[in-house]
């Protein structure tokens, strides 16, 4: 299968059989594959791989083109072994992130520099 195919079959199965009632929802609503919920909403691939911000609040989703989009990459390769080819390589030039030291986590939550990559590309604190 290719991932456009892996995406679809995986988004059909959580809009099915997702402990969550938002995830199940997300999933029927977008078609799209449910990586990962906080406070301030969901996140989401589509069928093409572009990663997608959901509005729990507001039903609307958008395109996610900073820090985030890396962070549902690594988010779906954790969650679906037949993604893992999606998560981010940190490159050659890639620093440890100073605020989480290098873990990816602060206090045992995602470190919000990084966005949970444990790396930065760039001065602003990017992981893409």
């Amino acid at each position: 299968m290719n991932t456009k195919e892996i995406i679809s079959y995986l988004s059909v199965k959580v809009a099915l059989e997702h402990s969550s009632a938002t995830w199940r929802d997300v999933a029927h609503r977008t078609g799209g594959l449910p990586v990962y919920q906080d406070m301030g909403g969901l996140l989401f691939l589509a069928g093409d791989g572009d990663v997608f911000g959901y509005d729990v609040a507001q039903g609307g989703w958008a395109p996610v083109t900073d820090g985030w989009r890396g962070a549902a990459l690594r988010h779906a390769a954790r969650l679906y072994q037949e993604l893992a080819h999606l998560a981010p390589v940190r490159p050659p030039a890639a620093q440890d992130c100073s605020a989480c030291a290098g873990s990816g986590t602060v206090v045992g939550v995602e470190c919000a520099r990084c966005f949970g990559a444990g790396w930065i590309t760039s001065p602003s604190g990017s992981s893409e």
